[in-house]
């Protein structure tokens, strides 16, 4: 079964649009969810899933698909990143 791993969806509408992309196409995934802007922890459950510091990200197996734009949690700071493919 695919996971999807999101943040925040009032925060991060890249999250929420994958989110629904997958609902919409009646394709079954498990959500998983990962709060943004709450600190370490937090922010280490982001870079163990997505090495790139990025959500939403989709698990097939081992095998993991980021997103074009989606929101980047660094190990210094978080902001909101625009990444060009």
């Amino acid at each position: 079964m695919l996971k999807l791993v999101i943040g925040n969806k009032n925060y991060s509408s890249w999250s929420m649009r994958a989110w629904i992309a997958l609902r919409a196409n009646g394709i079954a995934f498990e959500e998983i969810f990962i709060p943004l802007y709450t600190g370490a922890a937090d922010k280490q459950r982001i870079l163990d899933v997505a090495p790139s510091g990025k959500v939403p990200v989709l698990l097939d197996g081992d095998h993991g698909l980021g997103f074009a734009r989606h929101y980047r949690i660094s190990r210094r700071a978080v902001s909101a990143k625009t990444v060009v493919a």
